[in-house]
Order: structure tokens, then sequence, then C-alpha cells
């Protein structure tokens, strides 16, 4: 079998990063809220805390946040429309997130071949189980 380009493996990592533990997700922000206040929307979207250029963390889970659509990115109060509040919010709820999103954001990589097929086997591992 010919080996997969780092392309091929960057884009399996995507989607492994994007599915793995979101089965039984809710939205983050919406669990924090009183019942009445969320939004209850079925689709989830998994928001990078640091964004997806950084190649350090875009394939990290602790750089992972699920969120429904509108709090990631549709609503007056979300994730990309008003990135203060997000962080706000994410420090006081998600403190252990928040410090590896300030601790990282200016951390620099640049994968292997061998280092991405790591990091695929690590993010298969939970759906193995």
């Amino acid at each position: 079998m010919p080996k997969k380009t780092k392309t091929q493996l960057k884009k399996k990592l995507d989607v492994l990063w994007r599915t793995v533990g979101k089965e039984n997700a809710v939205c983050e922000i919406c669990a924090t809220l009183p019942p009445n206040e969320r939004i209850n929307y079925t689709q989830l979207h998994c928001h990078h805390l640091i964004g997806r250029l950084s190649q350090a963390t875009r394939y990290s889970l602790e750089n992972r946040i699920i969120l429904c659509s509108y709090h990631h990115s549709l609503g007056d109060f979300s994730a990309h429309n008003r990135p203060e509040w997000f962080r706000g919010w994410l420090k006081e709820h998600k403190p252990e997130q928040y410090e590896f999103m300030i601790e990282h954001q200016h951390d620099l990589k640049n994968w292997t071949t061998q280092e991405l097929e790591e990091k695929i086997r690590n993010l298969s591992e939970p759906m193995l189980n």
C-alpha cells in the first residue's frame, strides 16, 4: 500500500478531530445556561480555540470546544462574532482550556509524516473502544 501524503494525513486528522467524542455531546455554552435560555440546536460544530492555521494545536482535543451553530458563528454571542465575550466565558467556565489557549497560542510546529500518523492513531483509539 502506498504511503499517504502529509495532505492526506492532515485531511484524515481534520475529520477525526471534528468527530471523536461528538456522538453524545451538547453545546458546551448552552450547558452552562438555565434551561429556558438554551438554544437546543441539534447541529453541533467543533470550534478551534486557537485558530486552525496554528499547526501546533490544530489537532489537539484540548484546543476544541463543541458548540451549537448559534454559539459557534450564527448568534450575537458566539465564538466568532464576539471573541472577547467568548474568551471571558471560556475563562469562567472552562479555565483549563482557557489556560491551554493562552499558553499555546504562539506555538509553532511543522509535522513530520510519522508524527501525523501517530496523531491519527491516538485520535482513533477512542473510536475503537
